[in-house]
């Protein structure tokens, strides 16, 4: 008995020992991260406006606020912020660059490169005027720009720096501390406690030296060269230095992004860029969104003409038409992302191209932009003037660090966001812009036909048909609540059979209707919200397989082209002993959760529970579905 208490004892004794080196040690891998090293507009740097051209297009810039002027192949002159945006006093309107980002609670928070940026000289720029590229590098947050001066110094520390200092050297030492005298602060004893807290000395009767909060960024600069130059001071210094203040809190650390924006000429284009491997962040605070020149495509409210929006077949927004009580346009481009999880739909307008512009009709000229790199994750938006802003703009929006609220009610009361690991450093945004001396859509279009040519030569070829190519969709079977033996069960409910659809494509060869495209939909698999197809089962109420190959052979008789269309994105009808396994087979979202989603209603907008859900395949599973999809194909 006497052992086996020993034995207990013992145990005890290393449990607890292991419990403390945990709670002693445990968290030493967590260490608050390295402080971002921010770009700083030094006193090396020209301010004069530089100039670069390549013989058709030119780029004026502004090195003291990052505003330029494109000036087209037309003499049109482009800016990228509408005219008076200094004098607005808007932030973002005088900004080339507008960030969301959000905390690991994800609470969104917005920064703007003009507000925390350019006005803390926390930025730099260089010109490569032999390729046309302006650099800009910007350091956009709640950090200030750092300098390699001492915040705090004590008397002892204060005396010996000035007495190795040059005269000239001694005054910027002393116009750039503020004496805390013990015996004056006194004379307010709230005052003398804060200060005795952080600095001790002072309780001893010692002059505290500290540096002045609002001390110019110039006085700055020049002190810390003095100290260089004739001190030696460095970061070790600093760091020695900085032990004084110790006892003072450490600061919070604080939202701050490095990243590049590069201005390019392209033959008659200018060029917009930012490359990933170039943005930097804390991953407490993730970047989550980037908007680009958000008021190059800007007018003011004076201005006369329209903002182009590849809405649909495409649409355009007149400047100043007064509806201040509308939602703000925005649509995705290529449409939702279902990777991401939405379970309410107010507004989804289809957007299929990476293109928008602005138009100016009392001037008769436009701009056209067009997202070359970054638009599968890209989305534009648009609004007029006396809304949000003083000015009519369109811009395009692009999603950086995907991320999503996880699913952890029982679990925690807190909301937990999961965040994408990070960047591909091979991935870039990229918006063209090019002038056209015309306010016509028509040649907006064109311009972008001429764009896509030009990027894609073998959609140039001229085609030498004479006839109009036209695509005809026909519907075979859908789904439907029928009764067997009195029981309900959802069945194939024939539309048009097969036999039905070669009449119709009879009826189409006899009125001299050529180069059809013949679309088959809900031709097989139980139709058109069908079942997995890695295989083809033919519907039996449109007909049999002689029938359906002889609705191919009718077609190709008259020279026309068959597909028929299936789905591998969308797990469709799943039922218990079909081979698919949600948790196996389907996508998940960020959250990890499955990719499930249930039709959305046109009464409330949201998902209707009532209906059966429908998933989102994995890329695999979808490939190996497209193998036996075609096997069958082939017989046919």
């Amino acid at each position: 008995m006497k052992k086996k208490l020993i034995t207990v004892a013992i145990t005890c004794v290393v449990i607890a020992v292991l419990v403390l080196l945990i709670i002693k040690f445990g968290n030493s891998t967590v260490q608050q991260p390295e402080p971002m090293e921010l770009y700083r507009f030094d006193s090396e740097l020209s301010v004069d406006p530089v100039t670069i051209s390549n013989g058709k297009v030119s780029l004026e810039f502004d090195p003291l606020t990052t505003m330029f002027t494109f000036t087209d192949k037309n003499g049109t002159q482009w800016t990228s912020n509408p005219e008076g945006a200094i004098e607005s006093n808007n932030e973002v309107v005088m900004s080339l660059l507008y960030i969301e980002y959000k905390n690991k609670n994800g609470v969104k928070s917005y920064l703007n490169t003009h507000e925390h940026s350019v006005k803390k000289e926390n930025y730099t720029y260089s010109v490569d005027a032999a390729n046309n590229t302006i650099q800009i590098d910007f350091s956009v947050g709640l950090e200030s720009k750092t300098y390699i001066i001492p915040s705090v110094l004590s008397a002892a520390r204060y005396d010996e720096m000035k007495e190795a200092l040059s005269d000239e050297s001694k005054k910027l030492l002393r116009d750039g501390y503020k004496t805390l005298d013990p015996e004056r602060l006194k004379r307010d004893m709230d005052e003398y406690n804060t200060y005795a807290k952080k600095y001790p000395d002072l309780e001893k009767g010692l002059k505290v030296y500290e540096i002045f909060p609002d001390m110019p960024n110039y006085k700055k600069e020049r002190l810390e060269t003095a100290l260089r130059d004739e001190l030696g001071y460095n970061k070790d210094t600093l760091e020695q230095d900085n032990e004084y203040a110790a006892t003072e809190s450490k600061n919070e650390l604080k939202a701050n992004i490095n990243l590049t924006l590069l201005l390019k000429l392209d033959g008659e284009d200018l060029v917009a860029e930012i490359p990933f491997d170039s943005i930097k962040y804390y991953e407490e605070f993730p970047i989550t969104r980037i908007d680009v020149l958000p008021f190059m495509c800007a007018s003011t409210a004076q201005d006369e003409g329209y903002m182009f929006v590849p809405d649909g077949s495409g649409a355009y927004i007149n400047f100043n038409n007064g509806k201040i009580t509308q939602s703000v346009y925005n649509a995705k481009v290529y449409g939702w992302d279902y990777g991401q999880l939405r379970d309410v739909v107010i507004s989804d307008p289809l957007t299929r191209f990476p293109v928008y512009g602005i138009a100016f009709t009392d001037k008769n000229i436009a701009l056209l932009a067009m997202m070359e790199e970054g638009d599968a994750y890209s989305e534009i938006e648009a609004d007029v003037a006396g809304k949000i802003y003083p000015c009519n703009y369109v811009t395009g929006r692009f999603s950086i660090v995907h991320n999503q609220i996880a699913d952890v009610e029982g679990r925690s009361t807190t909301e937990f966001y999961m965040y994408e690991k990070g960047l591909d450093p091979n991935e870039k945004i990229s918006v063209r812009y090019r002038g056209i001396n015309s306010s016509s859509y028509v040649d907006m279009a064109k311009t972008y036909r001429q764009y896509l040519s030009e990027r894609y030569p073998e959609l140039a070829a001229v085609d030498e048909r004479t006839s109009l190519p036209v695509a005809v969709e026909l519907l075979g079977a859908v789904t439907k609540m029928q009764h067997i033996l009195g029981f309900p069960k959802e069945k194939p409910y024939a539309l048009s059979t097969y036999d039905e659809m070669g009449a119709i494509l009879k009826e189409l060869n006899n009125k001299g209707w050529e180069d059809v495209n013949v679309i088959l939909n809900g031709w097989f698999n139980d139709g058109v919200t069908h079942d997995w197809p890695d295989d083809i089962d033919l519907v039996n109420k449109l007909g049999s397989k002689k029938d359906l190959k002889n609705l191919l052979a009718t077609a190709k008789s008259y020279g026309y082209n068959v597909s028929g269309r299936a789905d591998f994105t969308f797990v469709h009808n799943d039922e218990l002993l079909d081979g698919f396994r949600p948790k196996k087979d389907a996508s998940r979202f960020l959250s990890r959760e499955v990719a499930e989603f249930r039709v959305i209603s046109n009464v409330w907008y949201g998902e209707d529970e009532e209906d059966d859900p429908y998933y989102l395949a994995r890329p695999e599973y979808s490939m190996e579905a497209l193998k036996g999809y075609l096997k069958d194909a082939k017989k046919l």
